[in-house]
């Protein structure tokens, strides 16, 4: 079941990149998404349409509109392996998909969360420093009262 992302939320997407494209109509994707896309200004790009969510596993990605008429969408995702999965939430096959990346972006950059024992873990790749710079303020503000602390650094 897809979960919509709040604008709280879609920090999680800070670091996707076009990871396919597909043809499918709007009307078509409010049903399965059981919403309308939203319109939003983005830097450089202008005024943009489309959906923010997450599959039922928890992966999450957005399609922005590419056509006017809503018939063309760009998946953006962390990883090309996360394609089956919003196209299983999408119940669409592969065959739906207009072209798909054959490998991921490099991603030079990682948020790294550091427990109160001292234990380091990679929470999100970026493929830029004010990316990941994002990425992080995102997981301290969702840390609260936490003995937890994120940091960015260069990806080995």
């Amino acid at each position: 079941m897809l979960h919509r992302l709040e604008p709280l939320d879609e920090p999680r997407l800070i670091g996707v990149t076009e990871v396919a494209t597909l043809r499918m109509a709007q009307p078509a994707l409010e049903t399965v998404f059981g919403f309308a896309p939203r319109r939003f200004e983005q830097e450089g790009m202008g005024e943009l349409e489309g959906f923010a969510a997450e599959t039922g596993s928890g992966v999450p990605f957005s399609l922005l509109a590419l056509a006017k008429d809503g018939s063309s969408w760009a998946i953006l995702a962390h990883s090309i392996g996360d394609v089956p999965a919003v196209l299983r939430e999408l119940g669409l096959a592969e065959t739906a998909l207009q072209w798909r990346a054959k490998k991921d972006p490099v991603r030079s950059w990682t948020v790294v969360r550091i427990d109160d024992n001292g234990t380091r873990t990679v929470v999100q790749r970026a493929p830029s420093q004010p990316s990941a710079r994002r990425a992080c303020e995102y997981w301290t503000l969702r840390g609260g009262d936490h003995k937890q602390t994120w940091v960015v650094e260069k990806a080995a």
